[in-house]
Parts: structure tokens; sequence; C-alpha cells
């Protein structure tokens, strides 16, 4: 279990390779993207939100600090704030086991698009786009992690289990 009372934070899996569905507003339409891990720029510090909803700070339970890169995706140490009913509330349910998906908020730096069938090898791993253009981000930029009833990556989960101590040796 990663939970821990005294500091009131637990690991998560932010983000991993796999295609994730999400509209493109300058394409106005549906497509899949694929965050590649090497090319996350993580921050020292990130918001943690209710479901992405960065309209107001009463929407922030706390925040993402300790990032690092692992075979899995980018891993994250969710910090709840104190005294603050909604995170605590929160906390609760993500220790509880009621909450264990999460999402990262990005921003896309550098990319290739694959349109329907098209396919690429990026990275030594081939990418074939299926029904939905695809998008391979190859490096973006870690904005915000968010607690969700459902996430988009379903692999994107709270951490349960404590992984062994090489997984840092992918850390920036």
């Amino acid at each position: 279990e990663t939970f821990d009372e005294e500091t009131l934070s637990v690991d998560a899996l932010l983000t991993t390779e796999s295609r994730v569905a999400v509209f493109d507003f300058k394409r106005g339409e549906l497509i899949e993207d694929i965050l590649i891990t090497d090319g996350a720029e993580l921050p020292d510090h990130a918001p943690m939100l209710d479901t992405h909803d960065r309209s107001t700070v009463e929407k922030v339970y706390g925040s993402i600090r300790n990032f690092r890169k692992t075979p899995d995706g980018v891993v994250g140490r969710l910090y709840f704030a104190e005294g603050d009913p909604a995170a605590e509330r929160a906390a609760r349910k993500v220790r509880d086991g009621h909450i264990r998906d999460v999402s990262a908020g990005y921003r896309v730096i550098s990319w290739e698009d694959l349109e329907p069938g098209e396919t690429r090898t990026e990275q030594g791993i081939k990418h074939t786009a299926g029904q939905l253009p695809l998008r391979i981000s190859l490096a973006w930029l870690v904005r915000e992690g968010s607690l969700t009833a459902i996430g988009a990556d379903g692999k994107s989960k709270i951490r349960t289990e404590r992984k062994p101590s090489t997984e840092s040796d992918h850390s920036m």
C-alpha cells in the first residue's frame, strides 16, 4: 500500500504509453494520443485537481511532487491538502479504494501525426493508426494531475503496492 497517513500522500501512475482518445481542438475531431514516457518534461510540482477542473482554486486538492519516469510510465506522489475538507474527503476515498483512477493534463511540445491506416516507427516502436488519426507525443510537459471517476487511460491508477527501488533509476 502506498498511502501514507502521516503525510496524507499516495503514489500514482499518471501516464502510460497506452493509446488514449482525446479531442484535438486544432483538427476539430477525436484522435488517439500516445504519450512517449521518455519525452516527458517533469515539473518539480503540479496541482492535483478534481477531474481537470481548473476553473477555481477550490478544486485543487493538493499537489503532485516527486515525479519520475518508470518502465510503466510517469509516476508522481499525490499530496492532499491537510485542513481542506474536500481534499481530506478525497484522500479518504483514495485510501479506502473508492477512487483509483488518475489522469494527467499536459501540453504537447513536439509530435508526429499519422492518418488512419498510416504506419510509422518512432524510437524503435512501430505504430499504426487505426480508424482515428494517431498522435505520437514525442515531447510533452506535465501541467497537472487529476483524480477522476473514470480516467481516459485505463492503466493510470493510484499505486496500491510499492514497486522495487530500481524504478527510480529512470528518474529525471
